[in-house]
């Protein structure tokens, strides 16, 4: 997710991606403000407002602003991308970027 750690709107985010769960999740909040991504293997959109990702397989989600939006598209990938029963590592649903490979 990306925003500024002071933003109530980037602290509802945060709060609503720690609450996803996942065999696998990687979460991660940029605020421009502290300098370059440390896990640079992805590129974050300029937007004006707080905004999170939802990535899986090499492909991230177009942003979400609001928590309930959040919840509701982790519902969803994860029904689409759910593991298998003989590879459980195989759901990737992270909560972060806007780049799609």
């Amino acid at each position: 997710m990306i925003g500024p750690k002071g933003h109530a709107a980037a602290r509802a985010l945060h709060r609503a991606a720690l609450r996803v769960p996942g065999v696998y999740r990687r979460i991660e909040w940029w605020d421009r403000a502290e300098g370059p991504l440390p896990n640079a293997d992805v590129a974050y959109p300029a937007l004006e407002r707080p905004a999170a990702f939802f990535c899986a397989e090499g492909r991230c989600s177009l942003p979400v602003f609001e928590p309930r939006d959040l919840n509701a598209l982790a519902a969803r990938l994860g029904q689409a991308t759910g593991p298998t029963r003989a590879n459980p590592r195989q759901a990737k649903l992270i909560p972060e970027v806007g780049r799609e490979n």
